[in-house]
């Protein structure tokens, strides 16, 4: 049921406009991937714009009037600070630049878009500080896209939050579009508290450079629901690439929690994609690989606890641990004998229920988030990034055998 009625009839719209969104793609080809029902398309530009995923029908700032961002000062008239002290606004730009943020950058209203993709050349680059989006702040409905951020200062225990974005407190309906997070001291991109109904999609999160030396990216934490990650790179991390998990104890989600599909996960450490405590999670077509790790580095590309799991897996010994996965057609570029173990870890037989994403196979789907995932234009950060992949593996196709 929804939490009330405003949420009640914001769904409502979400599900008619969903619904147009899928009338205008009825010309793609449906085939079976792994057994799920998926959409093979080739992407063009206007698909690139496209929102897809439980976030995917989101309003932001659609229709509302528009505040244009004029200068690059931490506050006051003009400034982005000042840009998102109310809702329903369209947000644009018309500088570019970094702006030098003295505090963490809450988002105080509903129905808003905040779109760096209409800055000029090099774009908006925030510093120091990231975008929190907090439910009890008002914020639902809203759209950041073509933002970066870069080296956000703090921690859960200090007065600002480290995080470069943080969605949390209830909100829901959010899409993040294509921006890039780095450096954060304390990750990347945090979800959590109850947040619901959201879209992260084309987007780089990278490395952490916390104070006490963890490098933690993307936690999905708990009381989340309704996650979809699409068209993502996920770059160095020791772990948490991403991380999801639904309680500490022991309670199930009893919705989906993650929809992960088409991303290109690489570089860890210890584990890249982590799927335990509670998560009801979609793991499909994914691309990993962590250079120079061991076999079983390769094989902690999923992490996955259940009754039946063992290392290196979880033991499986602790039931507060266990969690629910559908997973297929992700690839190592480890090699085969890596991708058979990779899918064979999931305990259901069909995903659970997630919107439509129009999907590919996992090398030719990491070959376009190089291509495209991003605050476009590149700076100087994510061009290292993206020089440093390598598809080991992609030569031929991964694409599995499909039945109509």
């Amino acid at each position: 049921m929804p939490a009330n009625k405003s949420e009640g009839t914001d769904r409502s719209a979400r599900e008619l406009l969903r619904g147009l969104s899928l009338a205008a793609f009825l010309v793609v080809l449906h085939s079976t991937l792994a057994f799920e029902r998926c959409v093979l398309v080739v992407p063009t530009l206007a698909m690139a714009e496209t929102y897809q995923g439980f976030g995917a029908s989101t309003l932001g700032g659609t229709g509302q009037p528009i505040y244009s961002v004029t200068n690059l000062n931490d506050a006051g008239p003009g400034s982005l600070r000042d840009a998102v002290s109310q809702g329903k606004r369209y947000i644009t730009f018309k500088t570019a630049g970094e702006i030098q943020l003295t505090s963490d950058l809450y988002v105080q209203g509903a129905f808003l878009t905040i779109d760096g993709l209409t800055a000029p050349a090099p774009g908006i680059t925030l510093k120091n500080h990231g975008i929190l989006i907090r439910g009890h702040h008002g914020a639902h409905n809203l759209i950041v896209r073509g933002i970066r951020v870069r080296d956000s200062i703090g921690c859960d225990t200090c007065t600002t939050s480290g995080a470069g974005i943080s969605i949390g407190r209830a909100a829901y309906n959010i899409v993040l579009d294509h921006v890039s997070v780095q450096g954060a001291q304390d990750q990347a991109l945090g979800i959590g508290k109850n947040a619901h109904d959201i879209t992260v999609q084309w987007s780089i999160f990278a490395e952490s450079k916390s104070a006490t030396g963890t490098n933690l990216p993307v936690l999905i934490g708990p009381s989340t629901m309704r996650v979809s990650l699409h068209h993502n790179l996920l770059i160095k991390g020791y772990e948490r690439l991403p991380q999801v998990k639904y309680s500490d104890s022991g309670v199930q989600a009893i919705d989906t929690q993650i929809d992960l599909r088409n991303n290109l996960i690489w570089e860890w450490q210890s584990v890249a994609t982590q799927i335990w405590k509670g998560t009801r999670a979609n793991v499909v077509a994914n691309y990993y690989y962590t250079p120079n790790g061991t076999e079983n580095t390769q094989k902690h590309a999923i992490y996955f606890c259940h009754a039946g799991s063992k290392p290196p897996q979880c033991n499986g010994m602790n039931p507060q641990w266990f969690a629910q996965a559908y997973i297929a057609a992700n690839v190592s570029g480890y090699g085969q004998n890596i991708t058979a173990y990779l899918n064979s870890l999931g305990t259901e037989l069909s995903p659970f229920a997630a919107p439509l994403i129009e999907i590919t196979d996992a090398c030719t789907a990491a070959q376009r988030i190089l291509q495209n995932a991003g605050a476009r234009p590149l700076d100087g950060t994510d061009q290292l990034y993206i020089s440093q992949v390598s598809l080991a593996g992609c030569t031929t196709p991964h694409f599995p055998d499909r039945k109509e």
